[in-house]
């Protein structure tokens, strides 16, 4: 068989096997529960929520089934839901443990971006200790029904917890709070169930 043969059927081979693989390979499944996902080039993952205040975009760190096996207190959400109807204000409290990791920050920042912003609480942070002289402090004894905190803690596992007006998310690390974090708010917003 001639040379130039050969190298013309082969390329067709070549190119359909590559065209092929264009057509056929399933895009991945990124909804979850409804929602349909976005991942951006950034690495976020993007969802519109719906909320009292509109349609709201929302990015998140971690797609919902990365988060499917941390263990989350159900009444969590039930206390957040009475708060929200108190019109309490949200205290974040960040384990002191935590105070040289930025990811604490950006932990209580994904939880933050929902309270003040979808659902119009008044939310500040602190840490559970003083770091400074003049540093406020949030624990679960500032927990009422006007009063919700938020309480990251430094654990040997992932979860979420309820003591009545007090949500404790517990972490391995402040690179895992952001995941507890994120499980929280979707939860919250009714993305997991």
């Amino acid at each position: 068989m001639n040379e130039n043969i050969k190298f013309w059927v082969l390329f067709v081979v070549v190119f359909l096997a590559i065209v092929s693989v264009f057509i056929f390979w399933p895009e991945p499944d990124t909804s979850y529960n409804g929602f349909e996902f976005v991942q951006g080039p950034d690495g976020f993952y993007y969802v519109e929520i719906n909320t009292a205040v509109g349609d709201q975009v929302v990015p998140f760190y971690h797609h919902p089934r990365e988060l499917e096996n941390i263990s989350f207190d159900p009444d969590s959400i039930s206390a957040l839901a009475t708060a929200q109807a108190n019109r309490a204000d949200v205290k974040i409290a960040l384990d002191t443990r935590f105070a040289n990791d930025s990811y604490i920050v950006v932990a209580g920042v994904e939880i933050s971006k929902i309270t003040g912003k979808v659902f119009v609480m008044p939310t500040t942070s602190a840490f559970t200790e003083p770091i400074s002289n003049t540093s406020r402090t949030y624990t679960c004894d500032d927990a009422s029904p006007q009063s919700y905190v938020i309480l990251f803690n430094q654990s040997p596992e992932n979860k979420v917890e309820s003591h009545g007006f007090c949500t404790v998310l517990q972490a391995e690390s402040a690179r895992e709070a952001v995941k507890v974090a994120n499980l929280f708010v979707y939860k919250a917003l009714g993305v997991m169930k």
